[in-house]
């Protein structure tokens, strides 16, 4: 594992998500039929924890790499595309602690990743075998969280830092994990 985590530049800035939360709530079904409209009380950027990992794949005398990530703290799995901009610099940032070691998360990854390479060859998308782990690198992944109030009730709703994508129940349970966990300042 690399010593130092990295931190994907978020490419949605503070005013295009707060309109885009303000927006969708005025867009809902609900809103339109008079359901009390969402107050909405504040916005900010979080970091998540990811644990990423590449591994070196042989299908059909091709050498490719893969690149997979587990969340620090639910264990999720999925695909991960390193390409993206870094910063090094994790100061003034709002950070979650990872909930689960660097070798839980490579076990989660590695039984995941071998799901998905027996159900492709179930389904006759061609023969990948996994060769080996070449890299590791705790990834802190930015989303914007705009906390609202609605009838009495506080909630959240998130949108993905990069693509600007709104983030659905899969990844709620991973914020609920975050915001009830260990909140840091800086992970060094």
């Amino acid at each position: 594992m690399s010593a130092n985590p990295l931190f994907v530049y978020p490419l949605l800035t503070e005013e295009e998500a707060k309109s885009w939360f303000i927006n969708s709530s005025s867009r809902s079904f609900l809103s339109r039929i008079g359901y009390k409209r969402k107050q909405w009380i504040r916005f900010e950027l979080v970091y998540l924890p990811y644990f990423v990992f590449t591994y070196g794949v042989y299908r059909e005398n091709e050498n490719r790499e893969v690149t997979v990530a587990v969340d620090g703290l639910c264990g999720t799995f999925t695909y991960f595309d390193l390409s993206g901009s870094y910063e090094e610099d994790g100061k003034k940032k709002t950070l979650f602690a990872p909930k689960i070691s660097m070798t839980e998360a490579e076990k989660l990854a590695s039984q995941e990743y071998q799901m998905n390479l027996l159900q492709t060859r179930i389904q006759g998308q061609g023969v990948g075998t996994r060769r080996k782990l070449l890299r590791c690198q705790l990834v802190y992944y930015p989303y914007w969280v705009g906390y609202f109030k609605r009838k009495g009730v506080f909630d959240f709703q998130t949108l993905d830092g990069v693509n600007g994508r709104s983030q659905g129940i899969r990844m709620r349970k991973v914020f609920l994990a975050a915001f009830t966990g260990r909140q840091l300042n800086n992970p060094k």
